[in-house]
């Protein structure tokens, strides 16, 4: 018969894996962020082309 899981063994595999999911998280929070920057920069730029060729 196999040996049960320790419970610390348990509680360390939970919390790395949440560490994972967080930085996952905020990685994705920050490239959405950085996304959002250069889409509202490039229409800040169009926009300057334009009332510069007028």
């Amino acid at each position: 018969m196999s040996k049960p899981i320790h419970p610390t063994a348990i509680a360390v595999l939970y919390t790395v894996t949440s560490a994972f999911v967080l930085a996952k998280c905020v990685r994705d929070r920050q490239e959405l962020g950085a996304m959002s920057s250069r889409v509202d920069q490039a229409r800040l730029d169009r926009l300057s082309d334009s009332i510069s060729e007028s």
